[in-house]
């Protein structure tokens, strides 16, 4: 709540008056992983052991670090045993336990609750200045839930998401610790070396790239490499990511693996059961998703067929549906309270088009690649991209409960030549009013009715009429289209959906 409460008053100034539009964050924290973990089939436990390097590229001197330990965010008596048995720093070890059947009062100091840690400099961290942590641990792998554990009602014998402690991000408001709501809100970006030690008939899909691929096999093989036999009971998977919030795996032994390349640098697979396979899908959706944004700068995305639930993941998409749903697992490499939104993000869009939409994440991604923006910046950029103002956006969606909901309330003819278009504004919630009118001929027409808070009629580059401005105290607006209505086969409010409108049923006439 701290946290957020201080985002809130910093970002409140900034959006008074107070922003510059200078401002930038010039350092993030540096995190680099090397875990090793061991998964024990029969007894359904993992064993593994992190080195953590932690650099502190801030201007201020740390006196502890902070790590969530918890199964997705979950604490260990809602899942299963979760038991750090092992932390050194300087060479000190830092010994403690946490174990479902103990009471909170009994942890050790260094605990703050069954799923955070604070650990306690012997040594306080200067800036410039970086420290190795080695973290042993071993826990029970609980029964599937939320993207995370072992048996999902798919099939799919394990998953593993926020299954490993994890620095807690540290940014110019102070550590952010997250919360039961937003468990992947405090991620810091990092780098991951993973050794994964599994029997030899599990197929591995994770984040990151595959470094053994050649002696590991599976259909991860460059082309033209023989494989050789492995004639041991165990195969250990070496990945390797850069710059990821999360490192994410799933195994099983049935599993289908196909692969191709998309281009150059960009490599995508599929891990599906019988007649599964959503690779054609993953393709085609990631090229309508770079139209709309900007390329994809991963170097593989993986589609896992998980059935029962999507999760979100860096690289990885755990599918439940037929159509892979990219935003999540490409993220952009940055988040803030803004941008994690993905709802608040399609309104951006919805308002200031695609074109400008795509320039304005662009700017944000060269600016704050593995950083996290502030919220007025992000603004700021997307003003430019468009010529719009914007602020009133963000405002509306963090300080008002009410919900979008526009409305075509009637269509008549003007005359022989002209027709009325009577719109409404149901819901509290302002917005613009993209309205796509599609003809006999199969031609169609975008006309932008704007808000006087826009400060401007069309955002740069979009394709479409200006109409004058809706007043923000009236609620009903006529359009007066100069064609008969018997030209006419549609009327569509929002016709790519991104509004947030709840009820579709009043946003579409057709004739």
């Amino acid at each position: 709540m701290t946290y957020y409460l201080k985002t809130f008053c910093f970002t409140s100034l900034l959006l008074l008056g107070n922003f510059m539009p200078g401002f930038c964050q010039t350092w993030h924290q540096q995190v680099d992983y090397q875990i090793d973990v061991r998964v024990d089939e029969k007894a359904n436990t993992v064993q593994a052991r992190a080195r953590v390097r932690y650099a502190n590229h801030s201007l201020d001197t740390l006196k502890q670090i902070y790590f969530r330990i918890a199964w997705h965010g979950r604490p260990p008596q809602v899942s299963a045993k979760y038991s750090v048995f092992s932390v050194q720093q300087n060479g000190v070890a830092i010994d403690f336990k946490i174990l479902e059947s103990k009471p909170l009062s009994d942890f050790s100091p260094q605990s703050l609750s069954q799923s955070l840690l604070e650990i306690k400099l012997s040594r306080p961290l200067l800036p410039g200045d970086a420290d190795v942590y080695t973290i042993a641990w071993q826990a029970d792998i609980p029964q599937y839930s939320a993207g995370c554990g072992s048996n999902s009602s798919s099939g799919v014998d394990y998953a593993f998401t926020n299954w490993y402690p994890q620095v807690c991000v540290y940014d110019p408001m102070g550590w952010r610790l997250g919360s039961p709501f937003e468990p992947d809100s405090s991620n810091e970006f990092a780098s991951f070396k993973v050794e994964i030690t599994l029997p030899q008939r599990y197929m591995v899909a994770a984040t990151g790239t595959l470094t053994n691929a050649d002696a590991i096999g599976y259909g991860y093989e460059n082309q033209g490499v023989a494989i050789k036999p492995n004639y041991g009971l165990i195969t250990v998977w070496k990945f390797q990511a850069e710059q990821v919030r999360e490192f994410a795996w799933a195994a099983d032994p049935e599993w289908q693996h196909d692969k191709k390349v998309f281009r150059n640098g960009l490599m995508l697979h599929a891990f599906y059961f019988k007649n599964e396979n959503q690779l054609a899908s993953l393709e085609t959706v990631l090229r309508n998703y770079e139209r709309t944004t900007f390329p994809c700068l991963l170097p593989q995305l993986s589609v896992l067929q998980m059935g029962e639930s999507r999760v979100p993941a860096p690289m990885l998409l755990f599918e439940g549906g037929i159509v892979p749903q990219l935003d999540e697992a490409i993220s952009w490499g940055f988040q803030d309270e803004l941008l994690k939104s993905i709802y608040l993000l399609r309104q951006f869009r919805y308002v200031i088009g695609n074109e400008a939409f795509r320039k304005g994440l662009a700017a944000i991604s060269r600016r704050y690649q593995y950083s996290r923006p502030p919220a007025a910046e992000c603004i700021y950029l997307f003003e430019r991209s468009s010529g719009l103002e914007l602020d009133w956006l963000w405002e509306q969606h963090w300080n008002s409960r009410t919900q979008v909901d526009y409305g075509i309330e009637t269509v008549k003819a003007d005359g022989s030549n002209a027709s009325i278009i009577e719109l409404k504004k149901v819901g509290g919630t302002i917005l613009p009013v993209v309205l796509e009118i599609m003809y006999a001929d199969s031609t169609a027409e975008q006309h932008y009715i704007p808000v006087d808070l826009l400060r401007a009629g069309l955002p740069n580059g979009f394709q479409a009429v200006a109409q004058p401005a809706w007043p923000l105290s009236i609620n009903k607006y006529t359009l007066k289209l100069a064609k008969p209505m018997s030209v006419i086969k549609s009327i569509v409010i929002d016709p790519l959906f991104l509004s947030g409108d709840v009820d579709r049923q009043n946003n579409r006439k057709d004739f």
